[in-house]
C-alpha cells in the first residue's frame, strides 16, 4: 500500500490545520470545505491517518453492500482505490446512499466534485429518478 493520492489529501488537511492555503499543496484540486473535512485526518501521523482512511472506506463498503461487501473489497479496482487512498469509494458510497429527495440531489452535487465518478454514477441515478416519475 503506498497511499500516493492520500498523502496529497492528508497534506492539505494539514495545510489547513496550520493556517496555509491547501491549494499550495501539489495536486490538490477539491473544494476547501473538503480540506476542512480532511483536516480531521491530519491530527495524526500520516501513516495513522491512511490506516483510518481505510478503515473508513471498508466501513462504508460494508455499511451500503453488507453481505455483498466481499465481492467488492476483491474487486481489483476497489483494491487500488484503497492502496491509492482515492476519494471514488467515498462518492461511490454517497451514490448507494442518493435518495429522490432533495438531500439526494444534494449529494449528487457533491459527486459531481469527482467528475469521473459522477461521469458512471449520475446517470444511473437519473435514469432510476426518470423511471420512478413516469410510473406515477
Amino acid at each position: 500500500m503506498n497511499g500516493w493520492d492520500f498523502s496529497i489529501l492528508w497534506r492539505a488537511g494539514h495545510a489547513v490545520l496550520e493556517g496555509r492555503d491547501p491549494f499550495s499543496v501539489a495536486y490538490f484540486y477539491y473544494p476547501l470545505p473538503f480540506a476542512y473535512f480532511l483536516s480531521i485526518f491530519a491530527l495524526v501521523p500520516e501513516k495513522v491517518a491512511f490506516g483510518s482512511w481505510i478503515l473508513l472506506n471498508l466501513g462504508l463498503l460494508v455499511y451500503f453492500f453488507r453481505i455483498r461487501f466481499w465481492e467488492w473489497v476483491l474487486y481489483v479496482p476497489v483494491m487500488h482505490l484503497l492502496s491509492s487512498g482515492q476519494v471514488d469509494l467515498l462518492f461511490w458510497a454517497l451514490a448507494r446512499g442518493l435518495k429522490r429527495t432533495w438531500s439526494g440531489a444534494l449529494l449528487g452535487a457533491f459527486i459531481t466534485l469527482k467528475p469521473q465518478a459522477a461521469l458512471v454514477l449520475l446517470p444511473w441515478h437519473l435514469l432510476d429518478w426518470w423511471r420512478s416519475a413516469a410510473r406515477r
